[in-house]
């Protein structure tokens, strides 16, 4: 609302009210203003950053100083919200500084190895650049721009966070795309895991012995007569018998005999009842 033509050559912020270059928008007369009658108070407008006197005067400014420490009438919004931005900028600042030194002097990495890697209660600072160097290779300042550089150069594949094409990871730097990245490589991690546990849980029991026939075999051939060899299968039901006929002096226990006959006799049991209840349903259908 800055006015520089005509009468206003000087860039005031309200125009004349004379001449060629009439601006009464700002004006608080009692002609062609805000009102025919004299106002009887000061108006303020933008949260009292503009002040339109009562009186047929130019409008005022309030000051930056001002507004900053929210001195004035009613500027503590334009205080606040001084503060909330001044405050964002020093702290992405302080977020995205670069640190120079070798890396077990660089305090950002020293907390989050600390934080992340080390018992609680650790306070010895060697067990940090143990980590260091297990991690970088060395403490040198060069181990960690290659291992940047490795990151950076990255290629994320298209189709990841709605990309047409192979992307840099280096060349992104927009924040919401990387929250997508990340959330993808989480997700497809944690596939991964639950894939894995169920090939693992599938494997064991196929491997694991079931009958008591099964683990008796296991105890003679794996066992070898051999005490400390039997002890290992303990988990198994296995014991080392002495008087035991030879190659069969790691045998199944008593008590593992019993157990893996009564599960034997439930898993029978239980695949009976499936059998007739799939039977009659059968029946059912058919009638």
């Amino acid at each position: 609302m800055a006015h520089g033509a005509g009468n206003n050559t000087d860039n005031q912020h309200q125009g004349s009210k004379s001449g060629s270059f009439k601006c009464r928008l700002l004006g608080s007369g009692t002609t062609d203003s805000l009102s025919s009658a004299a106002q009887g108070i000061d108006v303020y407008a933008m949260a009292d950053y503009i002040k339109i006197p009562e009186t047929e005067e130019k409008v005022t400014l309030e000051t930056a100083a001002n507004l900053k420490q929210g001195r004035g009438k009613g500027t503590q919004a334009w205080k606040s919200a001084y503060e909330d931005v001044n405050g964002a900028l020093l702290e992405t600042e302080a977020d995205t500084q670069n640190e120079s030194a070798a890396l077990d002097a660089r305090s950002d990495i020293k907390e989050a190895i600390k934080k992340l890697l080390l018992p609680k209660d650790t306070t010895d600072s060697s067990h940090i650049e143990e980590k260091i160097n297990e991690i970088f290779g060395s403490k040198e300042e060069e181990k960690l721009k290659q291992l940047e550089n490795a990151i950076d150069d990255t290629i994320i594949p298209a189709g990841v966070a709605q990309s047409d094409n192979g992307q840099r990871l280096g060349n992104i730097n927009v924040e919401d795309k990387l929250a997508e990245i990340l959330s993808y490589y989480q997700l497809r991690k944690n596939k991964t895991l639950v894939d894995l546990k169920k090939k693992l849980s599938n494997t064991t029991k196929i491997t694991e012995p079931k009958s008591t026939e099964e683990k008796e075999k296991v105890c003679n051939s794996k066992g070898k007569d051999n005490k400390e060899e039997c002890k290992k299968l303990a988990k198994y039901g296995c014991v080392f018998n002495p008087k035991g006929d030879e190659g069969k002096k790691c045998t199944l226990s008593e008590e593992a005999k019993q157990k893996a006959a009564e599960k034997a006799n439930k898993e029978e049991g239980e695949a009976t009842s499936k059998a007739s209840d799939k039977k009659k349903q059968e029946e059912r259908k058919c009638g």
